[in-house]
């Protein structure tokens, strides 16, 4: 954004945070002295003319200032490795053995021994702990909106799986697609939302004017 593009000629852009000092301006996120970790991009101490009211001037050169960014990912063990992984998915229920034995029969999976009407599991007792469980809570608020995280699924054979998939009760919203890919998204018993595709993107969606 350019400086004129705002609401006033006098106006600050809205990009560019300053802490200003007695002596004189330092960007913000710069220290006194350089404490950068090893491998780690160098940060520069760079003071700025202490800015005399909102003045057309005064914008440009805060406009100019750049605020340090490292060209590359610092050569770190710890980037190259994944320090977390998705373990559990979590899903709020009214009714926790109707919520679960659907998703139990949709990825064929057994639900866990013991199951009650206040928690019931997926995958817990399975020998490959890089599987994902599945948790089904029982909580006292009803679903009032659309869900803020939800799953997709891929098949290898998008068609039957969606068929099969209404046929244990899920309901079927709506048919999507964007760049070149397609899925379809639909609801479990109790409304909330998830997606089936056949896959789970294109192999180049920058060839799909995706990326």
């Amino acid at each position: 954004m350019r400086p004129s593009d705002g609401p006033s000629a006098g106006a600050l852009p809205s990009v560019r945070v300053a802490a200003v000092v007695p002596d004189g301006a330092y960007e913000a996120g710069a220290t006194p002295t350089d404490r950068s970790a090893p491998g780690s991009p160098t940060t520069s101490l760079r003071a700025v003319a202490r800015p005399t009211a909102t003045s057309p001037a005064a914008t440009r050169s805060l406009a100019r200032s750049e605020t340090p960014w490292p060209a590359e990912a610092p050569t770190d063990r710890r980037t190259t490795e994944m320090a977390l992984r998705l373990a559990n998915v979590v899903i709020d229920c009214d009714d926790v053995l109707t919520v679960a034995r659907f998703w139990s029969t949709t990825l064929r999976r057994p639900i866990d021994p013991d199951p009650s009407e206040y928690f019931a599991s997926i995958g817990t007792r399975d020998e490959d702990r890089d599987t994902i469980r599945w948790f089904f809570a029982k909580v006292p608020e009803k679903r009032v909106a659309k869900n803020r995280v939800h799953v997709d699924l891929v098949a290898d054979d998008k068609d039957e799986e969606l068929a099969r998939l209404l046929d244990l009760g899920a309901t079927k919203l709506a048919d999507k697609e964007e760049y070149g890919h397609a899925w379809t998204v639909l609801q479990d018993p109790e409304g909330n939302e998830f997606c089936l595709a056949a896959s789970a993107w294109p192999e180049d969606p920058s060839s799909n004017g995706g990326g």
